[in-house]
């Protein structure tokens, strides 16, 4: 039999200020035939423990024992309640809060075996067989960080809120030379299996930035996109090489992720990167 059911992310989110988080879990609701199970990581994590260097790993595993026995409380509860509540109910436990652990968008997927689908989304999600493009570039960002720290550039950047008379954009590296006068970098990554999310995730970032330079919130000249393509070629590869072409319209600075120097070189206003050449 075929069952729709809901599933959503569980976040690990220590910092609320640096919004950086790391997937740790998984839960599953299949109204049908009121199924409701999750999947946590183990409470030693080093993929996490790593991430956040300055958090005591028995904060992480205190944690996790938390969200287990809530989980188990929720599993127990789910029984004793019709598909109508249970629907409300699962909505109301994934619910935005403010906590260390949060859900994320709940997404609906059709099954014929819930627990493999957990299992699935598991490995997808939180396992070694998924990395997603928002937690790859939470890393670059701070590598990023880590090399301003070891070649101690004196300039300080930091995540912040720019914003204009209509809209705002949150940029994870920006730093104040004079008053108003902002320097931004910004890591994308593009590691999506699809076209369409490429695409999609290029424009998002196209748009933000047309923005922030037709309000005059920065100069072409003082944003540097560091930039991961797809290790695939084919469409996946041709479809990054169009966004960059359209990112490239916009006459701001691209390079290579793993073009160190060229992005100390910006931060610290020492040369200009040459223009991104599109393999």
């Amino acid at each position: 039999m075929r069952y729709a059911c809901k599933y959503a992310v569980i976040k690990f989110q220590p910092y609320a200020e640096t919004e950086e988080f790391a997937n740790v879990g998984i839960v599953v609701f299949c109204p049908k035939n009121n199924y409701f199970d999750f999947k946590i990581a183990p409470k030693k994590f080093s993929r996490v423990t790593n991430f956040f260097e300055d958090l005591e790993g028995k904060v992480f595993k205190y944690t996790l024992d938390m969200l287990e026995t809530e989980l188990l409380h929720i599993q127990n509860f789910f029984y004793s309640l019709g598909q109508k509540r249970n629907e409300q109910f699962f909505d109301e436990v994934t619910r935005l809060r403010e906590s260390v652990v949060r859900y994320g968008n709940i997404k609906i997927v059709g099954t014929d075996n819930p627990k493999l689908l957990l299992n699935k989304l598991y490995d997808r999600y939180v396992g070694r067989n998924f990395l997603t493009k928002e937690y790859r570039e939470q890393i670059m960002v701070k590598t990023i960080k880590q090399e301003f720290k070891s070649k101690n550039i004196g300039i300080n950047y930091t995540e912040k809120l720019l914003t204009t008379q209509l809209r705002n954009v949150r940029l994870p590296l920006v730093a104040e030379l004079e008053e108003k006068h902002f320097k931004a970098i910004k890591p994308l990554a593009f590691t999506e299996k699809k076209t369409t999310q490429i695409i999609e995730h290029g424009e998002l970032w196209f748009n933000k930035i047309k923005w922030l330079l037709k309000e005059d919130v920065l100069k072409p000249d003082d944003i540097l996109l560091p930039i991961e393509g797809p290790q695939e070629k084919g469409l996946t590869k041709k479809a990054f090489n169009e966004i960059v072409q359209e990112l490239k319209q916009l006459e701001i600075n691209i390079v290579n992720y793993s073009d160190t120097t060229a992005i100390i070189n910006f931060a610290t206003n020492k040369q200009r990167p040459a223009p991104y050449i599109v393999h």
